[in-house]
């Protein structure tokens, strides 16, 4: 991850700023649900900031996944109707060589996906509007820094 970080970061992304934006935020999440990210947040970070910051949201990611996974079971869907229904080409690579029956998946799937964000809303709490709106732009800009 460290190594992924220093070779694809560009310079221009501030990780300096975005490190403790994303510490407050990993720092103040409630673990249940999701057991990766604890073990992500129990690992040591680099102090590189940019192997910092990409550490830092792979276990955000890894508390999304969490928590999207029991708004998932909680809407009533089976995690094979989810992977189905959004991510198909996935199927797959999670051993289901067909896709699973996606008929009536949609509203079930919006469901858990609004309660995913509720579930994750808890961990920004601890930022104020502009710490919030400062940790948007930097994810936006290392997001289009290392996505093209």
């Amino acid at each position: 991850c460290a190594a992924w970080a220093e070779a694809h970061v560009p310079d221009d992304v501030d990780c300096a700023k975005l490190a403790p934006l994303l510490d407050a935020v990993v720092t103040a999440a409630r673990p249940a649900c999701a057991a990766i990210f604890s073990g992500w947040r129990a690992l040591p970070v680099p102090p590189e900031p940019n192997a910092h910051v990409v550490h830092q949201m792979n276990a955000l990611r890894e508390l999304r996944h969490g928590l999207h996974a029991a708004a998932v079971i909680a809407a009533g869907l089976t995690p094979h109707e989810a992977l189905s229904h959004r991510s198909p080409q996935m199927a797959p690579i999670f051993g289901w060589p067909e896709l699973a029956d996606t008929t009536g998946v949609v509203e079930r799937w919006e469901a858990a996906e609004a309660n995913t964000d509720v579930a994750f809303a808890h961990a920004f709490v601890g930022l104020d509007d502009g710490q919030r709106d400062q940790l948007v732009d930097l994810i936006g800009a290392l997001h289009a820094g290392t996505s093209g």
